[in-house]
């Protein structure tokens, strides 16, 4: 009685974890997401420079030329091994378990990567008409 219990506690924790979960595929251009699987694939492909200009936040992120030098030396490396693993689908959609509300018009986006690993949290904020990381 006790193992059946348990058994049935522990699929029901399962099944609630994974239904949280969205897999978001092809999203729409100027969207949060579009800018995290975008960015993501500029990532993977090692196109720093170009992540840079398109998707690091001016403000938070990407300020000053030692902090552009400390995310290309650093920050975007250690993503790019991780990255892949977070794309799905050919690379045209994310496993997003929760997006949060940071209260200042960023968000915080909790990416399914792998399977045995917690959920990766990214950070974008909007800046004019874009999402911008505003740190990784």
């Amino acid at each position: 009685m006790k193992n059946s219990i348990l058994a049935l506690t522990l699929s029901l924790v399962l099944a609630i974890g994974s239904a949280s979960a969205d897999l978001i595929k092809n999203p729409a251009a100027g969207t949060l997401e579009a800018a995290l699987l975008d960015g993501l694939k500029l990532i993977k492909n090692g196109k720093f420079d170009d992540w840079v200009t398109k998707y690091c936040s001016k403000e938070k992120a990407c300020a000053t030329s030692n902090s552009i030098l400390s995310y290309k030396r650093f920050n975007l490396p250690s993503m790019q091994r991780r990255a892949p693993a977070c794309l799905r689908e050919n690379e045209t959609a994310l496993d997003i378990k929760d997006v949060w509300d940071q209260g200042d018009g960023s968000k915080k986006i909790f990416v399914n990567c792998e399977a045995t690993a917690t959920a990766i949290p990214f950070y974008l904020i909007k800046e004019g008409e874009t999402w911008r990381f505003s740190k990784i």
